[in-house]
């Protein structure tokens, strides 16, 4: 105990320097001198080894600092430490990189960094720092304006500093620059947004192939929820039986890090089956592992039938929904095979529709549809195991009778497929009857090439039509030429056209009193180089069954109305000018439009013009005519009926027309080249048009006027203008010119 407090005493006298009380104890004897030397030592030496001690603890301090200062000056974060007075007391050097300012920029001004915060911000900033004093932490991004104005995101982490009695005594903050992981997340957003949003169907699966993802165009399609889904594998959406083939190869192609490519047939929630093309890859993390599988595939439901309907109409007649062209010469060839390894006859039957076009005239393209898918109907009940029945366009049919033992067995179908179609149809309210003209070829007969049996069972039907139709005629080789020749008109045709080759003549109409002509008619001709004059009864049918009629007609309106403006430029009397419209231009659209843009374009008025359309055109699509023959009266155009006589008119209907005047057919005045007695159902009918034509208030024009009976007749019934060659043949241009200047009155009729 006296050695501690010798030692107590020592540390005191070295510590407060009490030298007085020191002596005045040693003259009273109460300290061990020696004692006390011996506590002074050992106290100088301790103190000794303190100081040893804290030169060590400055030097690691110092040495601390230095690398702190290290570590501050490379940090990528800007620390700061802020004293209670709201003051920067430390800003490290990654401001400047941050912001742009340098650290003393922060020491000199306090509130350097609430300007440089983003306007928007500002206020949630200053609420983080409030929250972080009394909270001691706090945590907030925000962003940051630079001294070059650009815009960063920064993450501030802020703790509050308090002495040992929990006194605020200042914060420290740490400042990090999230700015690239903001845009990564922002990007990340933009793309789950874009995924959520995305016209096809996304899946994630893991390696085992377990739904872990699937957006909103999934459910949308499938009627499946996310909750219903994940967990579960993408084997829950087949449908039908399992392709094990095709599953074998989408596994070993994403296993080997492909992309497999292909359909599934999937159902939806409600069992409904739908099909979606689908691309399936496999997706890898950094490190080049495979940490799932993404699905990324369509709806082709509606595709894939628009494909196999586009398949279907590619071999089908989409009115009738039998084979067509390029089904049947497949079939065809099949049953030419066939037969050829059995030793049996094949026959290609051609079937023309005798008069369709009257029925499509008079009736109208819609009723003339439902008479051809009644037709089909029928001839369908005639196939026998193995026949094929096809439409080739318009109103022709095949029938592809195979396995024949002989060709003959061929004529009891034929003849029972003309019995089946003489019955009645019921089109409407109306009964229209059938009739065919039937052409056949047969193999090994006469070739056994698909296409040339079809082309010579036409070549045939030609033949049937040609010797009155409503029969058949078995192929033979002078009937090849015979469509070759036709084949080889239509080609010339076309050419012609672009050649020159067709011009007009006139055939002047007259009154049959005096002969004065009172209007023309203009005539198409055709003049071959090599074959001369061809007859327009052998190409104006063929233009109008071709379709060329539609470049034709045109043609002919033009030079036309082009040799009045000559005949007027050059003061050539003249009289109005008829021109025949065919059927199918008068149901073209814009033909009233197409009528007044050549009268424009020649400068004539359209009282110069008169249209000619026959009775069968003008009874098709009625209200259609109404409209089209009101539009041309309006514009001042006249119109005439031609072959008036030659088809079904309806008197309700006729009557409703603006119709100027009607044309007695040629048929019927032509037959009565001796006294009309003998003709008595051609007079009635002459006397009924002539009759009819008063009535309706409309002029009656005789055709075919070739004797004075003829003439006789028609005057002494009431008809007094008509044309034909008692009065004069069609005539070239130059024959009327001089006709007019010798011998014209030009009073207008």
């Amino acid at each position: 105990m006296v050695r501690k407090h010798l030692h107590e005493q020592a540390q005191a006298i070295l510590r407060d320097r009490a030298w007085g009380d020191l002596g005045h104890e040693m003259e009273r004897g109460e300290i061990d001198l020696d004692g006390l030397l011996e506590a002074l030592h050992i106290y100088h030496a301790e103190l000794v080894l303190q100081n040893e001690a804290m030169d060590e603890l400055n030097q690691r301090l110092l040495e601390e600092q230095e690398r702190y200062r290290i570590l501050a000056q490379f940090s990528p974060d800007w620390d700061y430490w802020m004293g209670e007075d709201d003051r920067f007391h430390y800003v490290s050097p990654a401001c400047e990189r941050i912001t742009g300012y340098p650290a003393q920029a922060f020491l000199d001004d306090p509130d350097l960094l609430s300007h440089l915060i983003h306007p928007d911000d500002r206020a949630d900033y200053h609420g983080h720092v409030h929250a972080g004093r009394q909270d001691n932490h706090a945590l907030l991004h925000f962003r940051i304006l630079t001294r070059s104005g650009e815009v960063r995101w920064i993450e501030h982490d802020c703790r509050a500093v308090r002495d040992s009695s929990g006194c605020y005594r200042g914060h420290r903050g740490t400042n990090r620059d999230i700015t690239r992981r903001k845009l990564a997340e922002e990007y990340g957003e933009r793309l789950a947004y874009a995924v959520e949003q995305s016209p096809g169907v996304v899946m994630l699966t893991s390696t085992d192939g377990v739904i872990e993802y699937v957006n909103q165009r999934f459910c949308d399609i499938t009627g499946f929820s996310r909750e219903e889904v994940i967990g579960q594998r993408p084997g829950m959406l087949r449908y039908g039986e399992k392709n094990v083939t095709q599953y074998e190869d989408l596994w070993n192609t994403i296993r080997n890090g492909g992309t497999w490519e292909g359909e599934f047939n999937n159902r939806t929630r409600a069992g409904e089956p739908y099909w979606e093309q689908a691309w399936i890859s496999p997706i890898r993390n950094t490190l080049g592992e495979v940490t799932h599988y993404i699905k990324l595939a369509e709806d082709i439901s509606d595709k894939r039938a628009l494909t196999e309907r586009l398949e279907y109409l590619a071999f089908h007649d989409p009115l009738t929904g039998l084979p067509n062209r390029n089904l049947m010469l497949d079939r065809i060839g099949l049953a030419v095979a066939q037969a050829r390894r059995d030793q049996r006859a094949v026959a290609v039957v051609f079937i023309d529709l005798d008069d369709f076009k009257v029925v499509n005239d008079s009736l109208g393209h819609a009723q003339g549809d439902q008479l051809l898918i009644q037709v089909a109907q029928r001839l369908r009940t005639l196939l026998r195991g193995g026949d094929t029945l096809a439409r080739f366009g318009g109103d022709e049919f095949i029938l592809l009778l195979s396995n024949l033992a002989h060709v003959e067995n061929v004529i009891p179908v034929i003849e029972k497929l003309q019995t089946a179609l003489k019955q009645p149809i019921s089109l409407s309210a109306q009964q229209v009857s059938v009739t065919v003209s039937i052409g056949i070829a047969v193999y090994p007969g006469d070739s056994d090439r698909p296409e040339e049996l079809v082309r010579y069972a036409d070549a045939a039907m030609y033949r049937a039509k040609a010797e009155g139709r409503r029969c058949y005629h078995f192929y033979t080789p002078e009937m090849d030429a015979a469509l070759q020749e036709r084949m080889e008109l239509d080609q010339a045709m076309r050419q012609a056209l672009e050649q020159n080759e067709f011009q007009l003549v006139y055939q002047p109409r007259v009154e049959l009193v005096t002969g004065r002509t009172l209007s023309l008619e203009a005539l198409v001709r055709w003049h071959h180089p090599q074959w001369g004059m061809i007859s327009p009864g052998r190409f104006i049918p063929l233009a109008e069954e071709t379709g060329f009629i539609l470049s034709l007609g045109p043609e002919v309106l033009r030079q036309a109305c082009e040799q009045l403006r000559d005949w007027k430029a050059r003061g050539v009397p003249t009289v109005p000018m008829a021109v025949n419209l065919s059927a199918r231009e008068f149901r073209e659209p814009g033909v009233v439009e197409r009528i007044m843009g050549v009268l424009a374009d020649t400068g004539l008025d359209a009282s110069a013009l008169e249209i000619e359309i026959t009775e069968s055109a003008a009874m098709s699509s009625i209200e259609q005519t109404i409209g089209t023959l009101t539009d041309l009266n309006a514009h001042g155009v006249r119109v005439s009926i031609d072959d008036f006589g030659t088809a079904y008119s309806s008197l309700n209907y006729l009557k409703r027309l603006p119709v100027y005047a009607i044309k007695i057919d040629r048929s019927f005045v032509s037959d009565m080249e001796e006294d009309p007695a003998h003709h008595p159902e051609d007079a009635a009918i002459i006397r009924a048009i002539i009759g009819l034509g008063e009535t309706l208030g409309m002029r009656v024009i005789a055709e075919g006027i070739e004797n004075t009976v003829q003439r006789d007749f028609l005057l002494d019934h009431g008809c007094v203008k008509g044309q034909g060659y008692l009065f004069s043949r069609p005539l070239p241009a130059e024959e009327v010119e001089t006709l007019f200047l010798n011998s014209l009155d030009s009073e207008d009729c």
